[in-house]
């Protein structure tokens, strides 16, 4: 169990599947009353077992810890007090029982009880937060003696070895024993050799700076040929955005920086979220879009009710995004004629005008409810797009894009609605201002950011907040 919760991955392998047979357990318990084979429950139906849907029991069981994994819980548990890690429960429990419902509903999961649902939620969460609790209190008092902790020679200045240390988390502390510091000189790759061949070292730490590449791979050679293992702290490169990874294509080791998120489960949740919350929001808008198509058609009756345009996706690669049409069908032709006479309420690339002669009788309806915005669902099935990501904007005003900061926009795929959206729309008029808004949702992106966001949406467009 020590060795366990002392490696990152293991522990949070072991949490996660120790979690899910906690889910499991409370699920059979909470069927075994539901059946009633308990006293209390005597007067209830009993149910059928044998028509029990599976995919109900994996997503219900699964999806706990799941969630739990996503929001990093398993990474440090002993930096999450008891009230932090209740916030993030419910957070869980809120997004299970929604997803759960919604798919009962969707895939007639006619089996599904909403006493077992909530029982099983409800109960599991009890449990997963006494399990925190317990493995908290361990982690947080817990002794190692040092013949259980890891050896470990650090090279590079004291303030370099006391930054990176301080910086340690609790579990990692814990199992790392600071034997000896060694400074930077050129006496450094023989006192390397003999001091971590008598000192029983198991891991040396490079946390210098001012080390050349050439020095570095002599003493990497040297405590490979010793069988130490190394860690080389990614501050040599300086990087303030870009989180680096260490990953090897053809047998070459590389050092990756990337400053957006990298592929995990919570992606691919993300990408499976979109799939299915852009079904069941065409579904839904089948009525609104076909009164708008008959709106727009009877107001302007020349060319079609929907209107295409090729928008920078990830990366700036284009794709033709769907819009109902709210504006003559010429009104891209007018565009430069309109910026000089009427000018531009937006600074920098973007245009936007609130009063726009192009608009058709009822455009500006269909604008501010977001009604002209509901084809964009179709891109989002298709891959272009996807529910939550920075405003697609036409490749016209991506050309005009004057810093590097306007393109690092384009790096995560683009989105129905966003920080801006969800804020104010129109309200803003600095497109710097855009820009910083879409780059902190980059940097900080997590699945429940992208649902708040749909959340704060909602209202934003039923109260037509910040719309023009």
């Amino acid at each position: 169990m020590r060795r366990i919760l002392n490696d990152n991955y293991l522990r949070r392998t072991f949490l996660l599947f120790c979690d899910a047979g906690l889910v499991y357990f409370t699920y059979y318990l909470v069927v075994y009353l539901r059946c009633g084979l308990v006293p209390f429950f005597t007067d209830i139906p009993p149910l059928d077992l044998r028509n029990f849907n599976a995919d109900f029991i994996a997503l219900i069981v699964f999806g706990l810890p799941f969630g739990l994994s996503i929001l990093r819980e398993y990474e440090s548990p002993s930096k999450v007090n008891g009230v932090q890690f209740a916030g993030l429960l419910f957070k869980v429990l809120v997004l299970v029982t929604l997803t759960v419902a919604t798919l009962s509903l969707v895939l007639k999961w006619h089996t599904v009880s909403r006493f077992i649902l909530f029982g099983t939620v409800g109960g599991a969460g009890v449990l997963i937060f006494i399990r925190h609790l317990i493995i908290r209190q361990y982690l947080k008092h817990r002794k190692l003696h040092a013949a259980n902790k890891e050896r470990v020679l650090y090279v590079g200045s004291d303030e370099e070895i006391n930054t990176f240390i301080a910086k340690l988390s609790d579990e990692e502390a814990l199992v790392i024993e600071h034997v000896k510091s060694l400074p930077l000189n050129s006496s450094l790759l023989t006192d390397l050799e003999e001091i971590t061949s008598e000192l029983a070292i198991e891991r040396v730490v490079f946390v210098s700076s001012e080390v050349s590449l050439d020095q570095l791979n002599c003493l990497i050679n040297v405590c490979e040929s010793l069988g130490v293992k190394v860690w080389l702290v990614s501050d040599v490169f300086s990087s303030s955005i870009a989180k680096p990874s260490v990953s090897s294509v053809g047998g070459v080791s590389l050092l990756i920086f990337s400053s957006t998120p990298e592929m995990s489960w919570s992606l691919v949740f993300k990408a499976f979220f979109d799939r299915i919350g852009a079904f069941l929001g065409l579904l839904l808008a089948a009525i609104p879009i076909a009164v708008a198509i008959v709106i727009i058609k009877i107001n302007d009756p020349k060319g079609s009710a929907f209107f295409k345009q090729k928008r920078a996706g990830k990366y700036g690669h284009p794709f033709k995004m769907w819009k109902l049409r709210t504006m003559y069908v010429d009104a891209e032709a007018k565009l430069a004629e309109l910026k000089q006479t009427h000018g531009n309420e937006m600074s920098g690339p973007v245009f936007k005008l609130t009063d726009d002669p192009r608009v058709i009788p009822g455009g500006h309806f269909l604008r501010r409810t977001s009604i002209d915005e509901l084809p964009q669902l179709i891109n989002v099935l298709l891959g272009d797009m996807s529910l939550v990501g920075p405003r697609p904007l036409p490749l016209y005003e991506v050309e005009l894009f004057k810093k590097p900061a306007h393109r690092r926009r384009l790096s995560v795929k683009p989105g129905i609605t966003c920080t801006w959206q969800a804020g104010g729309r129109n309200e803003i008029t600095s497109f710097e201002d855009w820009v910083k808004m879409d780059l902190d949702y980059i940097d900080n992106w997590s699945l429940w950011l992208d649902f708040k966001l749909i959340l704060k949406t909602i209202p934003a467009v039923l109260f037509s907040k910040g719309a023009k």
